[in-house]
C-alpha cells in the first residue's frame, strides 16, 4: 500500500489526536523529549527519560539543569541553548554532554532543540535527547586500541621483513 505524502495530515492535539495518542508517539521514539518554558524551566518530560535515566517524568521535570548536566558540560550546554534562542539553526546547537542517572553514573547524551515559544499551541522550546553512551564507549575503546598499538609499533626494536 502507499501513501502520498500530500494526502497525510499533520497530526496535532487542535486536529483531535488525544494527549494519550501524542504521549505514545513520543514515547515509541526512544528519545527524550523536554518542554522549556520562557525561564527555561521543564514544563513537561516525557515517560522514556525513566527508561533512559531511571528518573521519573515527574522527577526530571523539578531537577534544574545544574543538576542534570555534568559540571564540565554545563557551559557547553548553556551556550548553545542561548545561541538557540538567539535564532541559530537546531543543528548548529546540536550538543553532546553527559547526564546524570538517578543511579549516579553520567550518560553520554546528545541534546538538539528548536524554539517553538512563538508557535500557538506548543509554546515552548523543545528538547530531544537521545543516548549515545554506547557509541561514546566505542568510539573511546577503539581510540584505546589505537593508541596501545601504535606504542607497541614505536617501542618495537624488531623488523619484519
Amino acid at each position: 500500500m502507499s501513501v502520498e505524502p500530500s494526502s497525510l495530515e499533520p497530526v496535532s492535539v487542535s486536529s483531535g489526536a488525544s494527549p494519550e495518542v501524542l504521549r505514545g508517539l513520543l514515547g515509541a521514539t526512544g528519545d527524550v523529549v523536554v518542554l522549556l518554558n520562557d525561564d527555561l524551566s521543564a514544563l513537561w518530560v516525557s515517560e522514556s527519560v525513566e527508561k533512559f535515566s531511571g528518573w521519573t517524568a515527574e522527577q526530571a521535570a523539578s531537577m534544574g539543569s545544574a543538576t542534570l548536566i555534568h559540571p564540565q558540560d554545563l557551559r557547553l550546554a548553556m551556550t548553545n541553548l542561548a545561541l538557540l534562542l538567539e535564532g541559530a539553526p537546531p543543528e548548529s546547537c546540536r550538543t553532546n554532554l553527559r547526564l546524570r542517572a538517578a543511579s549516579g553514573e553520567w550518560l553520554w547524551s546528545e541534546v538538539t532543540g528548536v524554539d517553538l515559544r512563538k508557535l500557538a499551541g506548543v509554546n515552548a522550546v523543545v528538547l530531544s535527547i537521545r543516548d549515545t553512551s554506547d557509541r561514546v564507549n566505542r568510539e573511546q575503546e577503539l581510540a584505546d586500541q589505537s593508541s596501545r598499538f601504535e606504542a607497541l609499533v614505536r617501542n618495537s626494536n624488531d623488523c619484519i621483513i
